[in-house]
This record gives C-alpha cells, sequence and structure tokens, in this order.
C-alpha cells in the first residue's frame, strides 16, 4: 500500500481541497470493477483475468500506516480466463456477492474462506448486474435481455427480452415505487427505460430536457442512484451527465466532461457528491472527477494512470471512494521490476 496526498482546484475559485489516497496491490492484471458490501468494510475487486479479491477495509484512513491485504481470492473462470464484468454484493445479506463474468455469473457465500458457489448460470454477453430488496439477482446482457437469478430457491431463468431493438447497457433498482413493486432502470440507446419488477411493465422513458440531452441522442452510458432513492444520475457516450430528481423524474443538474464516454458513477452515502470516470479524449490516461450533487460544480480531481471502469463511493464512509485504472511499479517473487494493476482509495478529507 502507498499513501499520497493531492491536492484539486476548484474551477473559478482561489482555493483547493484536500485529498489522500492509498492503493490496495496484488492483482496482476488490469483490474475492471470495484464493489462495497452494505456495511462498508468489506470491498471486492474483479480484474481481466477472472480473478476476484476481497478486502477487509476497517477504518477509511488507516492509524498505523498497516497496508490492507486481500482476505479471499475468487478464481471466477477454472479454465477459460473470464473478464468480471460486474460485482454486486447483495444488500441484505452481506455475506453473498454476485460476480459476473463475461461468460458467467456466480454467487458467492463468504461465510467460509473458500467462498462456496451457491448458484452458477450462464449468461453470454452479460454487462451488468443489480440485487432488488429480496435476494433477486438480475443480469443484464447486451442483446436486449436479462436473466434473473433467485438466490433463495437457487435457480435462473431464461433470458426475458424486455423490447426488440434496445440494446442494454446498464441497469439498476429503485424503491421509489415501493418495496413490493420496485423499478427496474435501464440505461440504453434510446434513454433510461423504467420497467416496473417484477411484471416487467414498461411504464416511462426518462428522455431529459435541454439540459440532459444524451438520453434522447446519444444513449446512456452509466446510472448511478443515491441512498434512499433520492437523486438518479444518468451519464452518455457524449460525455455528459444528467443529475434527476428521482421520485419527480426531474432533471435538476447537468455535468459535462471534457473526456468521453462516461463509464461508471457513484453517490456518496450522504448523498451530497457524484464521483464519475471517463476516458480521456488525448489517449489512454483518465480520471475520476467528483461534483457537487445539487449544483454539478466540479470539487475534486483525482488523476489515473489509465482510464478508470468503474468507481464505488463507500457506503459508510460517504468521503470514502474506490476506483480502478492506476498502476505503479512494484516487484515479483524473485525480484523482477513489473507494472503493477492497482485498486485506489481515495479519502477526500474530513
Amino acid at each position: 500500500m502507498s499513501s499520497r496526498p493531492g491536492t484539486a482546484p476548484h474551477p473559478g475559485a482561489a482555493g483547493s481541497s484536500e485529498w489522500s489516497r492509498r492503493d490496495l496491490t496484488g492483482h496482476r492484471q488490469p483490474v475492471s470493477c470495484v464493489a462495497w458490501s452494505a456495511n462498508g468494510k468489506r470491498l471486492a475487486s474483479g480484474d481481466e483475468e477472472g480473478v476476484v479479491k476481497i478486502w477487509h477495509i476497517d477504518e477509511p484512513v488507516p492509524k498505523d500506516g498497516r497496508a490492507e491485504r486481500s482476505q479471499q481470492d475468487l478464481q471466477h473462470a477454472s479454465k477459460d480466463r473470464e473478464v468480471i464484468v460486474a460485482l454486486a454484493f447483495n444488500p441484505r445479506r452481506e455475506e453473498l456477492l454476485a460476480v459476473v463474468g463475461s461468460n458467467t455469473t456466480k454467487i458467492y457465500d463468504l461465510r467460509s474462506r473458500s467462498a462456496s458457489v451457491v448458484l452458477a448460470a450462464p449468461t453470454p454477453h452479460a454487462c451488468a448486474a443489480a440485487w432488488d430488496g429480496h435476494d433477486q439477482l438480475l443480469v443484464a446482457q447486451v442483446r436486449n435481455a436479462v436473466v434473473h437469478l433467485d438466490a433463495k430457491r437457487k435457480r435462473a431463468s431464461k433470458p426475458h427480452v424486455l423490447r426488440e431493438g434496445d440494446e442494454i447497457v446498464c441497469i439498476a433498482f429503485s424503491e421509489v415505487g415501493g418495496k413490493k413493486e420496485q423499478q427496474l432502470l435501464v440505461g440504453t440507446k434510446y434513454g433510461v427505460e423504467v420497467w416496473s419488477w417484477p411484471g416487467y411493465e414498461h411504464l416511462t422513458t426518462l428522455a431529459g430536457s435541454h439540459a440532459c440531452h444524451h438520453a434522447r441522442t446519444s444513449g446512456v452510458t452509466a446510472l448511478a442512484v443515491s441512498s434512499k432513492d433520492r437523486f438518479l444520475a444518468s451519464g452518455g457516450y457524449d460525455a455528459s451527465i444528467c443529475i434527476w430528481d428521482l421520485p419527480s423524474a426531474t432533471p435538476l443538474a447537468a455535468v459535462y466532461t471534457p473526456d468521453d464516454a462516461v463509464r461508471a458513477m457513484s453517490f456518496s452515502s450522504d448523498h451530497c457528491l457524484l464521483a464519475y470516470s471517463s476516458q480521456s479524449a488525448e489517449g489512454q490516461q483518465g480520471s475520476v472527477d467528483v461534483v457537487a450533487v445539487q449544483s454539478g460544480k466540479l470539487l475534486h480531481r483525482i488523476p489515473l494512470a489509465h482510464h478508470s471502469e468503474d468507481v464505488a463511493f463507500n457506503p459508510r464512509w460517504p468521503k470514502l471512494l474506490a476506483c480502478v485504472g492506476d498502476s505503479g511499479y512494484g516487484k515479483d517473487s524473485k525480484g523482477r521490476t513489473l507494472l503493477e494493476p492497482r485498486v485506489t482509495l481515495v479519502s477526500l478529507g474530513r
């Protein structure tokens, strides 16, 4: 683990805001996604060769300088290398972790160090996953279908096509409609499609306004829902982000990035901050930006060696952020220098 301070200027202001970072090392291939458990004490990270690491994070800033080490390592694919495209802890049963590979989804029980597999299902062309409030996991496939995995009954459904012609990119659940009749939010090339869950009835399309034109022009690439379902963020191929008041489906603010398509977003647990990642238009370097939810004002910019595929705020500590996309040089067991992918933890002040 390494720790280093940084500053990010406020646009149009003379001051700066402090942040610090530390790096979690151990992956040998680029890290593709991260996810926190609901209590904020476990962090899962997955990479491009199918390895998932589970980290135990006891405090946002270690007081004695100890390096966090992964407590469990999972090899998702036993034979062929399989990129991990999504990770999701069950919000009610934190011992259950859904690991979505490019071809297979498995739900693991982490209570034993060997992490037994509760349920496995083929999910070719998977791109995203989300848990509802009742131990039901939904895995989205790029070819406009979703697969429903029931962790209680340990069975998986056949792929269900939501609507012909849609190309699903991302999904999220909302309880705006109530716990019994939740809403499934689906990011497609047409915008944010809202479906009833579990009935699969199409309710509406969030098409936005002049401030959120990606929802009707370029398509949606990322979604994030804040705690208590207060806000929704939708990011587009055109490098724009729309922040919505979710209960009323009203656009509140627009954020325009200087980069390429928005790749991932996450709200802080106090729903005051939104972090997002996008690929630099100038090449492979990237960054993670943090903006104020109400105004869209840029507060922090965390530079990374490469574009970041995922970001995730800790649900317990609202100013602790995990992101991927950085790397550095380390040593292997024989003392040889090698490029080491990293998971970066960023503390955004007190």
